[in-house]
Formats: C-alpha cells, structure tokens, sequence
C-alpha cells in the first residue's frame, strides 16, 4: 500500500522524511485500519525537485509533498481508510512524534496484490506426492 500526502512546501516535506517522520507514518496507518501490522515504510518527497532559484520566487503546478510505501501484515483483508481519515490521524502522528508539519491531503492506493507461497508448505506437499507414488510402485 502507499499514501501521498501534500504540505504547505518542500521544507516542510523534507523535515517530514525523518525518522520521525517514518514513525508517524507509521503510527497513522497502524491506527487507520485496525488489526495490522506495519512492517517496512519507505519515504520520499514529491514535487520537490532541484532548481536554481529559490522555491519562493518560482512555484510547480503540482504541490509538494511526501510518498509512503508500507509493508504491513494483517490476519484478513482489510479496506484503506480514507484520505480525510489518514490525513487526520497523521496530523496527530506527526504532532505526536515532533514534527512540525499539517498535512493538506491524502490519498491511499492498495498494493497490486504480491501472494507469497511459504517454502516449508510446498517441501510438505513434495513429500506427500513422494510418499504417495512410493506406494503405489510397491503395490
């Protein structure tokens, strides 16, 4: 799953890509969908590049922000929060943690979807399929 977020400039944007910053993130998605546990977050900022002149003087169409990439575990599927929900208990996070930020919006987009198969299920039908044919050559 992933969540972007944007904030009032690339200031406020880079302070949020902290450690900090990963905590409340953390800590925002964690309390938005009940029943999971997050694993791996990842933090970029967006819309930020570099430029020559100062970011005062010469503004992107697009606002600035940050991206989260969460890994996270859960015991059943569970629905994203909405970006109203998030945005507020990341504001929260953030307030929490020390991170002088207001998120203005967010938006969350689910994962494609990876299935991972466990190695010690597929040794366990391997050695099922073994024993099986072993008995039927001895018959």
């Amino acid at each position: 799953m992933s969540s972007t977020v944007t904030v009032q400039n690339c200031s406020v944007a880079k302070k949020m890509v902290s450690a900090q910053g990963k905590t409340a993130f953390k800590e925002a998605l964690t309390e938005s969908m009940f029943g999971i546990t997050v694993t791996d977050t990842q933090l970029s900022t967006v819309n930020c590049a570099v430029r020559l002149l100062k970011e005062d003087i010469r503004s992107l169409t697009a606002k600035p922000g940050v991206k989260a990439d969460y890994t996270y575990t859960t015991p059943v599927p569970r629905t994203p929060p909405t970006g109203e929900t998030f945005k507020n208990k990341l504001n929260t996070a953030l307030s929490k943690n020390g991170v002088a930020a207001v998120v203005e919006s967010a938006t969350l987009t689910e994962a494609t979807g990876e299935t991972e198969v466990s190695a010690s299920v597929s040794t366990q039908v391997a050695s099922i399929i073994f024993a099986i044919s072993l008995m039927g050559i001895s018959w």
